[in-house]
């Protein structure tokens, strides 16, 4: 394995694994979010105001939970600009 191999492999394994990681975390958070709507939107229908503050509540967590794995998830972008420029720089230096 040279150099560029193994820096590419690095590259994609931390890059693969943030995303992954953030994904999994967003779409469970989304599902999580989804079914205590549901639950809220049963509670209002049937009158039951403590059930709906409860349901709303964690609907609401989730939704943060959703925006921060967007938001933690977005710093892929970076990783990426950063593991090129070191790669542009090595190259700079190793021609």
């Amino acid at each position: 394995m040279n150099i560029a191999r193994g820096y590419r492999r690095l590259a994609i394994a931390t890059i693969g694994s943030w995303l992954a990681a953030w994904g999994a975390v967003g779409g469970f958070s989304a599902w999580q979010q989804s079914i205590w709507s549901e639950i809220f939107i049963e509670a209002s229908r049937a009158g039951r105001t403590s059930e709906m503050i409860l349901a709303n509540q964690r609907s609401q967590e989730f939704a943060e939970l959703v925006s921060m794995a967007l938001t933690w998830g977005l710093l892929a972008i970076p990783f990426t600009i950063a593991f090129s420029v070191v790669w542009w720089v090595y190259k700079g230096f190793a021609a």
